[in-house]
């Protein structure tokens, strides 16, 4: 089963060149190459003698109202497709950022799509948001200089990743390397004052964030503390402005933070505390887990008492006798989308 990959940073129309000229021309394989901004030639901005020296032209029209994952069906038929790239995302439509989603798990064709977490510094495209929700990962392209400078850092994986865990390891890694750590978590959690991984780890939260709190207001007494680190266990939970009250804390306190927590909820839609992170994050990393059938997961689902599946309610819902679980991309889609992953030709509801 092929990847969704989402790639942000600097250099991403030079590497979709490169990426393309691999496939394409080292290696004879064909690929579609997307601008979903108005299918624009692609150029990178390397100039050597004045000229741009990475330029691809696309080959793959986007047209309103046309299925791309029928159009990208018939053509795979023709050709046999090797990969897909997709330069400018922010630019996509919601229902073309799940089309991607779709050709890469029930075509199998890789699909590396190129694009900006955020508009104009502000705000995140609807067509991006489903991008990063369904990507398999979310990868930095980054050809700036390194910087001594503290970093908001944003870890998720689906359920029984380990989160806490890798979260109450990293805080006694640094205390017994001689930092002082804060651990913040948010109070709409099950447990308010501790948190508590699978295995047995066991740690009291320091800063319990009730939904109107303002974190940023703790900042100049943590920093006054000497605190080095700041981990946050949850971080889905928190608001979109408290993630933004954490990146002033890193920005003017130069203090490294370091948020745990699922990237989207039972449906596949982003938790807006998530999003916020998604959008603002210096580093985002993916942890991994299994799915029952043995593929990874990426994906969370929700099962109530008698074990049938969840598929729609409330994006929250904690000791309600509902159940959470992970699962990969196909039984996701079997399960929750209820979409038949055998009909290759169009995506089918069951």
């Amino acid at each position: 089963m092929a990847k969704l990959y989402f790639r942000y940073g600097l250099g991403k129309s030079a590497q979709l060149c490169q990426v393309a000229y691999n496939y394409f021309e080292q290696r004879n394989m064909e690929i579609a190459v997307i601008n979903a901004k108005d299918n624009e030639t692609i150029r990178s901005r390397i100039v050597v003698d004045g000229k741009n020296v990475l330029v691809r032209e696309p080959n793959f029209d986007l047209k309103p109202g046309v299925s791309l994952y029928e159009k990208i069906y018939l053509r795979d038929s023709d050709v046999g497709l090797k990969c897909i790239l997709v330069d400018n995302a922010e630019y996509l439509k919601e229902e073309q950022a799940e089309d991607l989603f779709y050709i890469s798990k029930m075509l199998d064709i890789p699909v590396i799509a190129y694009g900006n977490r955020l508009i104009d510094e502000k705000k995140t495209s609807l067509g991006v948001c489903r991008l990063m929700a369904l990507a398999d990962d979310i990868e930095k392209i980054d050809m700036s200089m390194p910087s001594k400078r503290a970093t908001l850092d944003f870890n998720y994986g689906a359920m029984n990743c380990s989160k806490t865990a890798q979260l109450l390891t990293k805080d006694q890694s640094l205390i017994d390397e001689g930092f002082k750590t804060c651990i913040i978590k948010p109070k709409l959690d099950r447990d308010e004052l501790y948190i508590a991984s699978r295995i047995g780890l066991r740690k009291k939260a320091d800063i319990i964030l009730d939904l109107d709190d303002n974190i940023y207001g703790q900042a100049e007494y943590l920093y006054r503390d000497r605190i080095n680190h700041i981990l946050v266990d949850e971080a889905q939970f928190l608001t979109p402005r408290q993630i933004e009250q954490l990146r002033r804390i890193v920005n003017d306190y130069n203090m490294p933070i370091s948020c745990y927590g699922l990237k989207s909820d039972f449906l596949s839609n982003l938790f807006p505390g998530s999003q916020r992170l998604l959008e603002i994050s210096d580093n985002i990393y993916k942890m991994n887990t299994v799915c029952s059938c043995g593929c990874g997961a990426n994906f969370n689902v929700r099962k109530d008492r008698f074990d049938n599946y969840v598929t729609e309610g409330e994006q929250v819902c904690i000791d309600q006798g509902d159940n959470y679980d992970s699962e990969c991309a196909l039984c996701f889609m079997e399960h929750v989308m209820k979409i038949d992953t055998a009909s290759r030709k169009r995506v089918r509801k069951k």
